[in-house]
């Protein structure tokens, strides 16, 4: 009989824990691995999902600043190597086995704070504009392996970031089983969203300027002459929502156009 694996002591790292299919990420493979026994401190700069009142291990460490919100260059570079002293500290006080980054700035300022330390280093590449992957590539070719969820993604880093195969995985992202339902219940949830509609249209999003919900609502409002029966619902949460309910209201959809939370 093998005896079990040992639990592990691992530190996750993203660059601002707020809402989003990153910190989402995290935050799910965090629940699995300590479910499995594991211990797991999450790190990066504090934001809605994760910070010091969450009741999560947290160590706050200011990576947003590293990557593009951080301005001018010099600035950057500053706060990299105040995230990687704080975070080289902290390492020497917790010991880690595995370091695992998302992103690459996470994963410049792990790769800094673990010299000497002999650390495995792990980075997730969740998906970029085409023309940072040359750029991602240098970073994790410093890493002891890089993971990303898509076979395309894992030929560009090959090609373009010349990260070498042999350090690339491909772990395709897990969907959990939908939660046991029963038929009266999905009719009940179906009659709340319908309301007197004849149809269900839902946005399932973060609230935030890149999702385009403000553009959603423009079409909303034009549907609302064409189909008055559609009902367009939207769940989620973010940033903007308090903008986004203001011009629902101020487009008058909010008739047709109701915003849930998230989910």
């Amino acid at each position: 009989m093998t005896n079990p694996p040992r639990p592990l002591k691992i530190l996750e790292l993203g660059t601002q824990l707020g809402v989003g299919g990153i910190t989402r990420h995290i935050l799910a493979l965090r629940s699995w691995l300590v479910e499995n026994g594991h211990q797991v401190t999450l790190a990066g700069s504090p934001d809605v999902w994760v910070n010091r009142t969450t009741g999560i291990p947290y160590l706050d460490l200011p990576i947003n600043r590293v990557a593009g919100g951080g301005g001018a260059l010099p600035f950057r570079l500053l706060a990299l190597a105040s995230a990687a002293w704080r975070l080289r500290r902290w390492l020497k006080a917790n010991p880690t086995d595995i370091l695992h980054a998302h992103d690459s700035a996470p994963a410049l300022v792990a790769d800094l704070a673990r010299r000497g330390l002999g650390i495995p280093l792990i980075v997730t590449y969740h998906g970029s504009e085409p023309e940072r992957i040359a750029g991602f590539g240098k970073i994790a070719r410093r890493c002891d392996l890089t993971v990303t969820p898509s076979h395309r993604s894992a030929e560009d880093l090959a090609t373009i970031g010349g990260v070498p195969r042999n350090r690339l995985r491909v772990i395709g992202l897990g969907v959990n089983p939908p939660p046991p339902v029963t038929d009266a219940e999905v009719a009940a949830l179906r009659a709340r969203l319908l309301g007197d509609g004849d149809r269900v249209i839902l946005t399932l999003v973060r609230l935030a300027h890149q999702k385009g919900v403000d553009i959603l609502i423009d079409c909303v409002q034009r549907l609302k002459q064409t189909h008055p029966g559609w009902r367009f619902i939207v769940a989620g949460d973010g940033p903007d929502e308090d903008k986004l309910k203001a011009l629902a209201a101020a487009k008058g959809v909010t008739d047709v156009l109701s915003f849930i939370g998230r989910t």
